[in-house]
């Protein structure tokens, strides 16, 4: 399997306006955040954020749930599998993506590396960090959209 597919998203501005406008007028993760992974009330999101959806469902995925990824830290997010089952994940960058990666690794072997800027569907079953360039600006955030049908699809080889 791959460790990501870059998919082309037409609406990626108005993704990330709706998004942002939504996380600044119901939580205060730009200013902080406890953890990198944040889960949030999804279908109020949802329905404040029709881009994303018309999008989604043009592409034959119904999401099913977001969350917020958000690193505040120079150091990243550390070397880590997320919890199962979902494996094929869809991250979108919403802010302060640029000169931020996802590195994949096996042991100490790294498999494959990734600037954060275009949305990705993303397997999270790989040991993956969050690596933070010495340009990046912070926070650095992304939403992760699960779908009800897992687009694995996008990952085989």
């Amino acid at each position: 399997m791959k460790t990501h597919h870059i998919i082309e998203c037409d609406c990626l501005e108005k993704i990330q306006e709706e998004a942002l406008v939504w996380i600044k007028g119901h939580t205060d993760l730009l200013e902080k955040a406890d953890q990198f992974w944040n889960t949030i009330d999804y279908k109020q999101f949802l329905l404040q954020n029709p881009t994303l959806v018309k999008w989604s469902l043009e592409k034959k995925l119904a999401i099913r749930e977001v969350a917020v990824l958000v690193a505040h830290e120079e150091s990243g997010v550390g070397l880590h599998t997320d919890e199962k089952p979902v494996i094929c994940k869809l991250n979108i960058p919403i802010q302060n993506t640029k000169d931020t990666y996802t590195e994949w690794y096996n042991g100490d072997q790294l498999l494959d590396r990734v600037e954060t800027t275009n949305p990705m569907f993303f397997n999270s079953d790989i040991p993956h960090k969050v690596v933070i360039g010495d340009n990046a600006k912070l926070p650095r955030v992304q939403i992760s959209c699960m779908f009800f049908k897992e687009p694995i699809q996008y990952l085989e080889d």
